[in-house]
């Protein structure tokens, strides 16, 4: 049998620092930016968790960013709480689409590690070639954690991302088809149905890295 040594799977705050330099984003920073608190637990959670420096390494090869998740909302809730960061809301409230995605689909405590960019060579592809780029260790992140990313670095760095650029998420509208994100620095965010057959050259992928934390447990 395989022993797992755990001291390698997780690191620490300092070590994150020391990797990432400005594109860690420490629980205390988003406290003191946005005003909120987090738990002794949850803060706790995320001492305990952060990722690897194998990770952490990749991540600073490849433009990636560490920002810390205080709590599960649904994309629906998020926009609630952070409506000013948004324009052009609607369709994605109705019914169907909050079944299928916008209130099913939540942020979840701990950390999530995204790259800060558009995936090299993922402009002007449909959905099926786009999605076959993604590195073993990545995924594409659902609606709600693209903006969550966003929205985080953008109150603490004072650095928008994305701007002006149109991504695929892995969310899945009522049509069956993958919901994209776009930041106008200008405007906020926008949310579009997306189809999965278009080509555009404006039209890239989100990706994010796979973290081994576990879930967090409320009780």
């Amino acid at each position: 049998m395989n022993v797992v040594d755990r001291s390698r799977m997780f690191s620490s705050m300092q070590t994150a620092r020391d990797i990432l330099g400005q594109d860690f984003i420490s629980p205390k920073e988003v406290s003191d930016t946005r005003k909120v608190v987090f738990s002794p637990k949850k803060l706790k959670f995320l001492k305990k968790y952060v990722p690897s420096e194998e990770i952490l390494i990749d991540m600073k090869e490849n433009n990636g960013g560490l920002v810390p998740v205080r709590r599960s909302l649904p994309l629906l809730g998020f926009c609630n709480i952070n409506r000013s960061y948004f324009w052009l809301e609607g369709w994605y409230s109705e019914k169907e689409e909050r079944k299928a995605f916008s209130d099913k689909e939540k942020t979840t405590v701990g950390w999530l590690a995204l790259r800060k960019d558009v995936f090299p060579d993922s402009f002007g592809k449909i959905w099926e070639k786009q999605s076959s780029l993604v590195p073993e260790g990545m995924t594409v992140p659902v609606s709600v954690k693209q903006i969550y990313f966003i929205i985080t670095y953008q109150a603490v760095r004072k650095n928008n991302l994305f701007t002006d650029k149109w991504v695929r998420t892995s969310s899945i509208n009522s049509c069956g088809h993958h919901v994209c994100v776009y930041f106008d620095s200008q405007r906020g965010i926008k949310i579009g149905k997306g189809v999965d057959s278009v080509d555009a050259d404006h039209l890239g992928l989100a990706v994010a890295w796979k973290l081994n934390q576990p879930a967090f447990a409320i009780s």
